[in-house]
């Protein structure tokens, strides 16, 4: 389904399933498509949402918005929207910054327990943070952003084919028209 939430943006939203709600939010570059398998595991027991995040799989591309703030924004008026309460919010990687923006902006409203998947909450590293992303300093951001993803270490997992070719089947995701986001995880 389509949700559009206050600044106009479309969001497209899955929902299956019944009981108590979990929502599931991918991260950069991935659309909802990556949880297909989580979700088929799922829908018996609980109603299972998942959200393309704005500028993400079959959401709409707005040139405003891009900011984990807006993401975060645009949950809570999903949520709202649907009138979700105690739900299991799940993010993985930008999806989990999103989460985390969520909780600094309108603190458990709505959820009942939160679960971040493979997410630093502070991605620079510094003398006294050294769990950020590989490489990733105030000194080397500049460079690191202009190489991203090629700098990242690859994942334990890599996205499974199959998930890969449904991403690519519906809208390509355009790492340049998204480095405004990527800055803002990375920043936050």
């Amino acid at each position: 389904m389509r949700i559009e939430v206050a600044d106009g943006v479309g969001l497209h939203v899955t929902d299956v399933g019944s009981g108590r709600a979990i929502v599931l939010l991918a991260g950069y570059g991935a659309s909802l498509v990556v949880w297909d398998q989580v979700v088929a595991a799922l829908q018996d027991s609980y109603r299972v949402i998942c959200i393309d995040r704005r500028c993400h799989g079959e959401s709409d591309r707005p040139e405003s918005g891009q900011r984990i703030a807006r993401h975060a924004a645009d949950v809570a008026e999903v949520l709202a929207l649907l009138q979700l309460e105690d739900v299991v919010l799940v993010g993985h990687s930008m999806g989990a910054s999103t989460v985390m923006a969520y909780l600094d902006q309108y603190g458990a409203q709505r959820l009942g327990s939160v679960v971040l998947v493979d997410q630093t909450p502070k991605v620079i590293n510094s003398e006294d943070w050294k769990c950020g992303a590989y490489g990733l300093t105030r000194a080397t951001l500049e460079v690191w952003l202009a190489a991203f993803p090629a700098n990242l270490a690859p994942p334990p997992q890599p996205t499974p084919k199959w998930a890969m070719q449904r991403m690519a089947e519906v809208e390509p995701f355009s790492i340049e028209d998204n480095r405004a986001l990527l800055r803002d995880h990375v920043e936050k």
